[in-house]
């Protein structure tokens, strides 16, 4: 029997994102006990999923325990002080990913095809920016290949409740045969430039209306509650309104009430992913490689040189976002209908 900790405490879509590993890791280490250490906030991503043995939340007194233990493999894969702390700490046989030493926060030679990209590289940073935009792997691509498993997919386990919660609100508020497009084109905010603006939302949402047998849905978290009552007003079609105040995991059941969603690098395109969703994602100021679509789905990429740049707020002008055009996210979301159309029921 081993055990393995994997340290992923944020941010919820990359926690989300990372359960890729968790299938290659058992059939790699069979009768294997993973436990997993992440935010409070993150827990939900994680709880009730077969192949996780014990999630951990950072902030309980039972991250003291976890120096008691011994562990055949530590998987470290955030770069800040706290979970390098805790890397460097607990006692493994084996440590892959970013730790603290006396030289400051490191990371292993087998993790370096990440971390060389990361706020950590040893490179030094203009390095380190780089290579990540010349990157073309995905972040799920460069785990597998680096701990030497299968390539598995992101896992989402929902219970009842939640699956209920999404069949009333379809009940009360779609249409039963309609196709559900929707709309997650906020991004909180953190990230300016992840976003689609409103006016652009709006135009994509009265686009993709045009056909009579469709609904569009708008997705968003508290931050987009003034945006999305935005857009609905503006909007010359019909918009139905998910709401702004779900939990992660409600957001989550209603996500895969959608045919397709259009959505920001955000946690909605990981939850999309492990649900089996069709996706549009459209990038600009992050990596469109390090992105692993698990599902069918199209990538919308700005045009621009300077993509990649990860700054949260831009002075350029048009800027990577303004530069994508809703037709060529609305031809994306067309060409995963007539996918889905030309597929038997």
């Amino acid at each position: 029997m081993k055990n393995i900790l994997i340290i992923k405490i944020a941010a919820l879509g990359d926690v989300l994102r990372t359960t890729c590993i968790l299938a290659g890791l058992h059939e790699k280490y069979p009768n294997v006990k993973i436990s997993w250490l992440t935010s409070a906030s993150a827990v939900c991503l994680l709880e009730d999923n077969p192949l996780i043995e014990k999630v951990i939340p950072i902030e309980t007194t039972a991250v003291v325990h976890l120096k008691e233990n011994s562990y055949d493999l530590v998987i470290s894969l955030d770069d800040e002080p706290g979970a390098c702390n805790l890397a460097s700490d607990v006692k493994t046989k084996k440590l892959f990913g970013a730790y603290r030493s006396g030289e400051g926060i490191l990371y292993t030679p087998d993790s370096a095809d990440w971390f060389n990209m990361s706020l950590i590289s040893t490179l030094g940073k203009d390095e380190a920016d780089k290579q990540k935009k010349a990157n073309q792997r995905s972040y799920p691509d460069i785990l597998f290949d680096a701990l030497k498993i299968r390539s598995g997919k992101p896992s989402l386990h929902l219970g009842q409740d939640d699956w209920a919660f999404a069949k009333r609100f379809r009940q009360s508020c779609l249409e039963h045969n309609s196709i559900k497009i929707g709309l997650n084109t906020g991004a909180g905010n953190r990230w300016q430039l992840k976003r689609l603006g409103v006016s652009k939302t709006v135009d994509l949402a009265n686009e993709l209306s045009r056909s009579a047998d469709r609904q569009i849905l708008v997705f968003g978290g508290p931050e987009e509650l003034v945006r999305n009552q935005e857009i609905i007003a503006k909007a010359s079609c019909p918009i139905v309104d998910t709401g702004t105040n779900n939990s992660i995991r409600q957001l989550s059941a209603l996500v895969g009430l959608c045919d397709v969603l259009v959505t920001s690098d955000s946690l909605a395109l990981h939850i999309a992913s492990a649900l089996g969703i069709a996706t549009v994602s459209f990038f600009g100021p992050t990596s469109a490689a390090e992105i692993k679509l698990f599902t069918r789905g199209e990538k919308v990429e700005s045009p621009l040189s300077c993509v990649c740049c990860y700054k949260r707020f831009c002075d350029f002008s048009p800027n990577c976002m303004d530069v994508i055009s809703t037709d060529q996210i609305s031809q994306a979301v067309e060409k995963l209908l007539v996918i889905r159309s030309s597929q038997p029921s």
